[in-house]
C-alpha cells in the first residue's frame, strides 16, 4: 500500500508531498517535468526502483506546483517558487538537512536548492539532467531554437500519446507505453505542459555551478535521448570535485531500465557503504518471474497479476508456467510454499497470507 499523499500550504498554493520508507538516511527527490505520487504506485517500473531506493534512504518526494496532486495556479512557474516549494516540504516533514536527487528538468532545481541554502542540502546527486538545456555560446549541448519550437509544438499538440513514453522510456514495454499516455494526461494538460517545458527550456543554471558546496554525483545514461553526454560531463566539470559516472542504458527516466547499477552507485555516495546485491535468483527466475511469483503467493489470480504488472493475461499464464517448470512445482500452493522457504515472501501472522519481502 502507498504511504499516504500529504499537503502543505506556500504562498496559498497547496504542495503535495509523500514520505516513503523509514531509513535514517533522508532522500529529497525532485523530479522531472511531470509526476503523480499516485499514479506512480500503479507502475511495476517505478516500484522497482522505488523498493531499492527505500532499502537504504528514507524517500522525501513531492508534485511540483503545476504537476500531479499539487494545485496548477496561473502559470509560467519560476525556479525560485518551485525551489521553494521543495525546500517547504524539508520543513513540512521536520528535515532539517537531506541528499537531494534531481533528474532532468529537476536538476536545475536541485542545483539552485543547493546554491540557495547550502545548510539543507547534505549532498547532492543529478541523474539524466544538465545545466541549460538550450545552446548558448561556448555551450553546445542543448537544443537549438528550432528544435526547441520542434519540441514544444509536438507536446502542444500530441501530448498523451504513446510515442513521448517511446522517446523518454525506450525500454518500457508496450503496457508502459499506455500507461504513460495516461500518466502525462493525469500530471499536466497539454497547454500546462507546453508551458512548463517552454519554461525549462529557457532555465540556466551554469553560473550557479562553481558555487555548489555539497558533495556531488552526476550520472548519466550513455544512450540517453534527452540528455547528451558531453553536457552531463560539463554539469560534472565545472560542479567543485563532483564524481561523474556513465550507465549503459538509454532511458532517460531514471526509474525505466536497469536500475540497479544506478541505484547501487546512489546508495554508495549516500551511505559509504557498498550495495549488498542479489546476484541471481533461485532458479534461474527472472525478476518478472519473481514479481508473479510473488502475486501468485499473495493469492492473485492470473487476471489480477495481468492488470498488476501490465501484461496480457497469456503473458500472465505464460509466466506461471514457466515458474512452475522452473521451481518443480504443479500447484499455486506448492508455488507459495517455495516462494516462502526462498525468501521471496513470508507468511504474516495475523492473517496467514504470504507478504512480500523483495526488494529488487
Amino acid at each position: 500500500m502507498a504511504p499516504p499523499v500529504c499537503y502543505l500550504q506556500r504562498d496559498g498554493v497547496s504542495i503535495a508531498y509523500q514520505v516513503v520508507g523509514d531509513e535514517p538516511v533522508d532522500l529529497l527527490f525532485i523530479p522531472g517535468a511531470i509526476s503523480h505520487l499516485a499514479l506512480e504506485w500503479e507502475s511495476p517500473y517505478w516500484r522497482r526502483w522505488c523498493d531499492r531506493i527505500v532499502s537504504f534512504a528514507r524517500l522525501i518526494r513531492l508534485d511540483k506546483r503545476g504537476t500531479g496532486l499539487s494545485d496548477r495556479p496561473g502559470g509560467p512557474y519560476s525556479s525560485e517558487e518551485r525551489m521553494e516549494d521543495a525546500r517547504a516540504v524539508l520543513d513540512a516533514v521536520g528535515v532539517q538537512r537531506a541528499h537531494v536527487l534531481g533528474t532532468s528538468e529537476g536538476g536545475p532545481l536541485a542545483i539552485l536548492l543547493a546554491v540557495s541554502y547550502p545548510e539543507r542540502v547534505q549532498s547532492l546527486v543529478l541523474c539524466g539532467t544538465q545545466a541549460c538545456f538550450h545552446r548558448a555560446p561556448g555551450y553546445p549541448w542543448g537544443f537549438n531554437r528550432a528544435r526547441i519550437s520542434e519540441l514544444v509544438q509536438g507536446i502542444n499538440s500530441s501530448w498523451g500519446q504513446r510515442a513521448f513514453a517511446e522517446f523518454w522510456a525506450p525500454r518500457g514495454d508496450e503496457q508502459f507505453a499506455e500507461w504513460w499516455a495516461g500518466y502525462q494526461r493525469a500530471g499536466a494538460s497539454p497547454a500546462d505542459a507546453t508551458m512548463m517545458f517552454e519554461t525549462a527550456f529557457k532555465a540556466d543554471a551554469r553560473p550557479l555551478l562553481h558555487e555548489i558546496k555539497a558533495p556531488t554525483l552526476v550520472l548519466h545514461r550513455i544512450g540517453d535521448r534527452v540528455v547528451d553526454g558531453e553536457a552531463a560531463r560539463y554539469l560534472a566539470g565545472h560542479i567543485p570535485g563532483a564524481r561523474f559516472v556513465e550507465l549503459a542504458g538509454d532511458d532517460h527516466v531514471l526509474w525505466v531500465g536497469d536500475v540497479e547499477p544506478l541505484c547501487s552507485e546512489i546508495e554508495m555516495f549516500l551511505t559509504g557503504s557498498k550495495p549488498r546485491r542479489r546476484s541471481f535468483w533461485p532458479a534461474g527466475l527472472t525478476d518478472r518471474e519473481v514479481e508473479v511469483l510473488r502475486l501468485l503467493a499473495e493469492g492473485h489470480t492470473k487476471k489480477e497479476i495481468s492488470a498488476a504488472l501490465f501484461i496480457s493475461p497469456r503473458t500472465a499464464h505464460a509466466h506461471v508456467v514457466n515458474i512452475y517448470r522452473k521451481i518443480g512445482v504443479r500447484t499455486r500452493a506448492s508455488a507459495a510454499m517455495y516462494a516462502v522457504a526462498h525468501g521471496l515472501a513470508e507468511v504474516r501472522a495475523d492473517t496467514g497470507h504470504q507478504i512480500d519481502r523483495t526488494v529488487d
